[in-house]
């Protein structure tokens, strides 16, 4: 007779969703807060521990500071080849847990452009003054 052995999932394992913050796959327990061009904001009541243990499975990070209700998973890259720069953020708020994903990737600079080109598309002048754009 031969033993198969079922494949238990831990209780708190933390399973994918659909929806994805700069290529890293948001837990299916948290929902979407904001969304900006730079940042994600999650929320969820998951627990902390598991969250983080999530990442660590997605992500390979530069730094990692972690407390005892705060992570910073700053320089990290996703294990699945998609080329960003990301930092993550875990917040313990008294069992509400957030999570930041910002996206640090930076780009790349468009070459042939004047200084007064770059300074016009930051939308200042040169000497650092803000561009005022007429209502249209």
């Amino acid at each position: 007779m031969v033993k198969t052995k079922v494949d238990v999932a831990d209780p708190d394992e933390l399973a994918e969703g659909k929806e994805r913050a700069f290529g890293f796959p948001v837990p299916r327990a948290m929902r979407v807060e904001a969304r900006f061009d730079d940042a994600v904001y999650l929320v969820g009541r998951v627990p902390f521990a598991s969250l983080n243990n999530y990442i660590r499975e997605r992500v390979v990070a530069g730094e990692i500071d972690t407390g005892p209700a705060k992570t910073v998973y700053g320089k990290a890259a996703l294990k699945n080849g998609k080329k960003r720069l990301l930092e993550l953020v875990v917040i313990n708020d008294y069992g509400n847990i957030e999570l930041v994903v910002r996206d640090r990737t930076r780009t790349a600079v468009e070459k042939g452009l004047t200084e007064e080109q770059r300074w016009k598309r930051a939308g200042l002048t040169q000497d650092g003054q803000v561009i005022e754009k007429s209502a249209e």
